[in-house]
């Protein structure tokens, strides 16, 4: 995803070897997609029916697999043992990479959106698109407020509280509706269903099979040049993302 706009006029590739292929990429974005969908419904179901903990717990497992498309993303032109590749690998272990993740979820979303035809020749499509953005980073950053922090991998926490008892100072246990507030189940859910609907929009109406399929063109035109310029702009990202995660510090590029 990330720099594609500096890939116009590449060079012929040099039969790259990629590490993964691009149906591997497709399948994990759509199952993703429609499981983050599954589970945003439950915790509406739960959150209306009074269960407000387990509520805000499939909103965080909800967003933990909306975090996971950012993984699945680098994917597109990530060799076999490039930091990419070991970014998504440990995601796949680790609850806070995938929640790392989180601030990247609207950036994949207008990413996918501009394979839309609208992109290009509707200036009201690309208006709604940066009105959703920002509305998006609102709902985020709204999240944070209310719980004094700076990145979202506090959710793992509360997450667990959610489904579990809590033993309070070694001395005292308390049910899961009693430790998670209510406002906090609402501010989490809203902001996992923002996220959800706006990935609705971006993916849907065959936008995900022409994401796809420019990703193939771009794979066949990509020189190594060229791939050293989104690697470098990648790690830079990875680093402020995931750097010193669970003892997980994602590591220089081994091309």
């Amino acid at each position: 995803m990330v720099g594609l706009n500096v890939l116009k006029g590449v060079a012929v590739s040099n039969n790259r070897k990629y590490g993964r292929g691009l149906q591997f990429v497709e399948e994990g974005f759509a199952e993703c997609w429609s499981n983050a969908d599954t589970l945003i419904h439950a915790s509406e179901l739960l959150l209306t029916g009074g269960f407000h903990a387990p509520s805000l717990s499939l909103s965080v497992l909800a967003l933990e697999e909306m975090g996971k498309l950012f993984l699945i993303d680098g994917l597109l032109f990530a060799k076999q043992d490039d930091q990419k590749s070991e970014v998504f690998q440990k995601g796949q272990r680790s609850h806070n990479i995938k929640l790392a993740a989180i601030p990247m979820i609207s950036a994949v979303t207008v990413h996918v959106a501009s394979a839309d035809p609208r992109f290009k020749f509707e200036r009201e499509f690309k208006i709604a698109l940066s009105i959703a953005h920002e509305t998006w980073k609102a709902s985020a950053q709204s999240v944070l407020n209310m719980a004094g922090e700076a990145d979202f991998q506090f959710l793992d926490g509360w997450k667990q509280k959610g489904f579990y008892v809590s033993l309070v100072n070694g001395n005292s246990f308390r049910s899961p509706e009693s430790v998670i507030d209510r406002s906090a189940a609402q501010s989490v859910f809203a902001f996992a269903k923002l996220s959800k609907g706006n990935l609705n929009f971006a993916l849907s109406d065959g936008n995900l099979r022409r994401y796809i399929d420019r990703a193939w063109t771009i794979r066949s035109k990509l020189s190594e040049s060229d791939h050293a310029t989104l690697e470098e702009a990648a790690t830079v990202i990875c680093d402020q993302l995931f750097e010193g995660i669970d003892g997980e510090a994602s590591q220089s590029r081994n091309s």
